[in-house]
């Protein structure tokens, strides 16, 4: 009897403990199951979301803005590579000109130094350069080379003027008698480069009053003659025009082996073509930097409206640094208040586009093809 009670004592507290340690765990998994509970609430329900980024309207506008600036650049640069004057056998191919001669900058910043730098450097690339276009020019006619060579451009800042002084100073080294005279009597540019020059010039020669040779400046480190340009109070055209030029020309042609006439430019006035009259050759100076096609062909059918040819063309780097635009509104500078010339753009586009442009050679059957 007394075996069983502890037996079944022993039975509560095994009973008792899985009771308290059930108890335990119970109170344990209430614990953690509300320390689970979430802190939030829902206040609305959730609605169908919309792209904030990337803004693809505004990148598609972007888009055609840039691809629309990208294709104007491309056409203007192709506009401008079309308007610029090619160089060389293309230029010559252009116009049916041959092209006998490149003239490069001289390292000088004064005018006033290039006679010097000339004499003085007979092997640098200017001087060289103009003793090559010296001999392309007067070979080609052994029996008979021209006397007189007018120097002259399409528009001005491309180097007529030191073209002129250098291709003098190289005909003079021949030992040729050559006399420089300055056509160009509207700038009066010869004064930056021969700055002690005498009193009077071409006009006083045309009057006859003074004897030309007290009209010349000579110089021994310039072995040339050079006859001043002069204002005038009559109309420069007229002046060369008149018959008074023509005979002061017959008499310097039986002094001079070679006469260089420094004109204006051919498109700002029309004294070239009135000087041109009188002269055996035409070289006209084309400076890629500052010259358009259209400038050129123009300044061609210019010479041609009144039967004269242009002889050679010189590429030339002589021009001032400042770079102009080709687009046809070109500056004629001191020029402008005498006459200014404007191509039409309608003009500019039917060179660029591939028209033929007569010539006017002997026959006219050579043309202009750009």
């Amino acid at each position: 009897m007394t075996a069983e009670l502890r037996q079944f004592e022993r039975d509560a507290r095994v009973t008792r403990l899985l009771h308290e340690t059930l108890i335990s765990r119970l109170e344990e998994a209430a614990v953690q199951q509300g320390a689970q509970t979430p802190d939030s609430r829902i206040i609305s329900a959730a609605t169908p979301g919309k792209q904030v980024a990337p803004r693809s309207g505004l990148i598609m506008f972007l888009g055609v803005i840039a691809g629309a600036a990208l294709g104007l650049g491309i056409i203007l640069v192709q506009q401008i590579r079309q308007s610029a004057v090619p160089a060389g056998a293309d230029l010559e191919m252009a116009t049916s000109v041959p092209v006998l001669g490149h003239l490069r900058l001289a390292p000088i910043r004064q005018h006033s130094r290039l006679v010097g730098y000339l004499s003085t450097n007979s092997t640098s690339p200017l001087s060289e350069a103009a003793r090559n276009l010296q001999t392309s020019v007067l070979s080609p006619y052994a029996d008979a080379p021209p006397q007189v060579i007018l120097c002259t451009s399409s528009v001005p800042d491309e180097g007529k003027t030191k073209m002129s002084i250098a291709l003098a100073q190289s005909m003079a080294g021949l030992g040729r008698s050559v006399l420089l005279l300055e056509a160009d009597i509207r700038s009066l540019s010869f004064r930056a480069y021969f700055p002690d020059n005498p009193n009077g010039g071409l006009v006083t020669a045309l009057t006859g009053g003074t004897p030309l040779g007290n009209l010349l400046r000579t110089n021994t480190r310039f072995s040339v003659s050079v006859l001043m340009g002069e204002r005038s109070t009559r109309s420069a055209t007229d002046t060369f025009s008149s018959s008074r030029f023509h005979d002061l020309m017959q008499r310097l042609r039986a002094d001079c082996d070679n006469i260089l006439i420094d004109s204006p430019p051919v498109l700002a006035i029309p004294d070239a073509r009135a000087i041109g009259q009188a002269c055996d050759a035409i070289i006209l100076s084309v400076a890629p930097a500052t010259t358009s096609r259209a400038q050129l062909a123009q300044a061609l059918r210019e010479f041609s409206s009144v039967n004269l040819q242009v002889t050679v063309l010189v590429i030339s780097d002589l021009g001032s640094a400042r770079k102009q635009t080709k687009a046809g509104g070109q500056s004629y500078g001191a020029y402008a208040r005498y006459y200014n010339v404007r191509l039409s753009s309608r003009r500019s586009s039917a060179s660029c586009a591939g028209l033929r442009i007569p010539a006017l050679s002997a026959g006219n059957a050579r043309h202009l093809r750009w």
